[in-house]
Parts: C-alpha cells; sequence; structure tokens
C-alpha cells in the first residue's frame, strides 16, 4: 500500500468529479438529552427533565451527507413518510445541500425514526417507529421512475445501495436495479444487513459488520473464518470484494484470494451510531475514484472510528481525515 501526502491529497481532490447515488432506507435519528434526579410517584421508573432536542438523518440519508461531506456529488433515492419526520430529513438534507427530488413521500408507511435518550451521558433507551414491509407495487413502480431518470441523465461514479431492512430495498428492486448497473457499467457498493443478505449479487463493494457476516454466512467471528467467509461469498456472489466491520478490532478486506486486516486506532469512542454509513460512504468514494482496495478499506477504517468520538450520527471531517490518513500512513 503506498499512500504518500501528494497521493492523498490527489484522491480527496478527485472526489471533486464524482457524483454518486445512493438508494436505501432513510431515517430520523432523534436524539434527547436531559437529567435524571428522581423517581416517578406513578410508577418506579425514573422522570427525564429534557434539556435539549436535536435531529440528524440517519441511514441512506447519512451516507448521502457523508459522501457530500468528503467532496462529492451524492444523489439520494430514498422512500419516507408524507410526515413530520419525512419532511425534516428533507429539511436537514437541504440544509447540507443534498437535492431532495428524488427524496419519495408515501402515504402509506411512516418515517423510519430512532429516538435515543441519553440522561447523564448514558444511553437510557431507545424508541423505534416505523414499518418494515417491503415497498408495494405503486411505491416501487415510483422508485424505478426515478431511478432510471437519475442514471439516464447522470454520469454516476457508483451506486451505493444502503439496507437497513426497513422495506425499501425489496429482492424485486434490487434486480432491477443491479441489472440495470451492470448494463451501463456502474459499480455496486452495498451495506446490507440482515434479511437481503443473500440478495445481493455481484457488487464491487460488499460491506457488512461481523454480526451479519456470521448470520449470513454461519461463520464464526474470528479473523480467520471472517477471511474464510468473506473469500468465500466472493466465490458464490461474484462480489469483488467484502469489507467487513469488526468495531474495536477495525475491519478486514478480502477478494477470492487474498486479505488484509486493519486494527482500529485507539480512540475514546462515545457513539458507534452511524459508524457503518460513514465506512461504506468513505469506502465507496475512494474505490469510486480507482483507488486500491486495500487503500479504500485502510482509509474507510480510520474515518469509521473517527466519527465514534462524538455523540450522535455525525458527517466526517473531511480535513481531520485527510490529516490522519497521511499520519497513520506514514507509520512503519
Amino acid at each position: 500500500m503506498e499512500l504518500t501526502p501528494s497521493h492523498i491529497d490527489s484522491l480527496f481532490d478527485a472526489f471533486a468529479k464524482s457524483n454518486v447515488l445512493v438508494i436505501g432506507d432513510a431515517m430520523l435519528d432523534v436524539y434527547t438529552e436531559g437529567t435524571i434526579n428522581r423517581t416517578s410517584p406513578e410508577a418506579p421508573v425514573p422522570i427525564v427533565d429534557v434539556r435539549h432536542r436535536f435531529s440528524k438523518a440517519g441511514g441512506a440519508a447519512n451516507v448521502a451527507c457523508n459522501i457530500k461531506a468528503l467532496g462529492a456529488t451524492p444523489t439520494l433515492l430514498t422512500i419516507v413518510g408524507d410526515d413530520k419526520a419525512g419532511n425534516s430529513i428533507i429539511g436537514i438534507l437541504s440544509q447540507h445541500g443534498i437535492g431532495t427530488s428524488h427524496v419519495v413521500k408515501s402515504a402509506h408507511r411512516p418515517t423510519t425514526t430512532k429516538e435515543r435518550v441519553v440522561c447523564n451521558g448514558r444511553h437510557v433507551v431507545r424508541i423505534d417507529e416505523e414499518t418494515t414491509a417491503d415497498i408495494d407495487d405503486t411505491e416501487f413502480d415510483t422508485i424505478i421512475a426515478h431511478f432510471d431518470e437519475i442514471v439516464n441523465g447522470t454520469e454516476l461514479k457508483a451506486i451505493v445501495l444502503q439496507d437497513y431492512d426497513k422495506g425499501m430495498l425489496s429482492p424485486r428492486l434490487i434486480r432491477r436495479i443491479t441489472e440495470t448497473a451492470r448494463q451501463l457499467s456502474i459499480p455496486i457498493m452495498v451495506d446490507p444487513k440482515k434479511e437481503h443478505f443473500n440478495d445481493y449479487e455481484g457488487a464491487f463493494l460488499f460491506k457488512p459488520n461481523a454480526k451479519e457476516l456470521c448470520a449470513g454466512t454461519g461463520s464464526n467471528d474470528d479473523i480467520s473464518s471472517i477471511v474464510e467467509a468473506s473469500q468465500r461469498l466472493c466465490a458464490s456472489k461474484g462480489h469483488s470484494f467484502v469489507m467487513t466491520t469488526l468495531s474495536e478490532r477495525g475491519s478486514v478486506i478480502a477478494n477470492g484470494t487474498d486479505s488484509c486486516h486493519f486494527e482500529a486506532v485507539p480512540r475514546n469512542i462515545v457513539d458507534v451510531s452511524g459508524a457503518g454509513d460513514t465506512v461504506i460512504s468513505t469506502a465507496a468514494l475512494c474505490l469510486a475514484v480507482g483507488e486500491t482496495a486495500v487503500s479504500a478499506a485502510f482509509i474507510a477504517n480510520i474515518a469509521g472510528g473517527m466519527v465514534c468520538e462524538e455523540q450522535g450520527v455525525v458527517c466526517i471531517d473531511r480535513q481531520r481525515l485527510i490529516s490522519e490518513a497521511k499520519h497513520l500512513s506514514a507509520k512503519p
């Protein structure tokens, strides 16, 4: 792996010329911060005195925000509810300078919302509102119409499929997208979840976490087993590379014959929410502009750890990532 400072600068400069289509489940991450100083007289439960509330765009919307923060141009194709949470996601995307003309509103499904209650610096409870049912025929047709418009009108460097098992990326939609991408020679990068793990074929990059890889392949979670499972996936599903994130153990990238394990950089971990979004965003962009898979995984491994040092779902800091990549690549 040759990552000199000038090479890293050139790599990040190349992002500015990259258009990336992000397709998948968007969600609204709501954070309620407060303190607990007393117990309710109504039941033996704590009373939360709310001090602050804020919202972030999560899932596929967070991937789009990360791609934007890295200097590229994302197009987001997703479905949200025709509700307050959906409007909030659209507003957050607009604040980040991301177009929302391909955010489809559905009258039949709510926007996926995750509310995290954090008290005295501790995550107390999470409240989810969502449906995980597959999109219906009308929603499928609407999404495909948007998809065809995008791929026929934009020179895309890559397509990122961000799957959170919330129903947008149905097997039928996955097949249609991947078939079209293959015909147009657009590389597909996939961040899978359990439900459709084996529905993806021929991805240029397939990026599960360790739990997802083990559940999808029946593998153990030691490094050697993860490498073997990754290589089997490349052979059976036609993926070019499988990158598995391992939390505090770093990440592994493998193709059909070779592999590389990157240790995690020691950090003060505050919140792991959204780290996978940052990893797929960074790796996908690096690969889209022609970087090697090993170098892409090295930089993405750094990026995933960086965002865990802050509370809540956050976008990557481009300049800090460049600085850390230069510093860490110089180490023997």
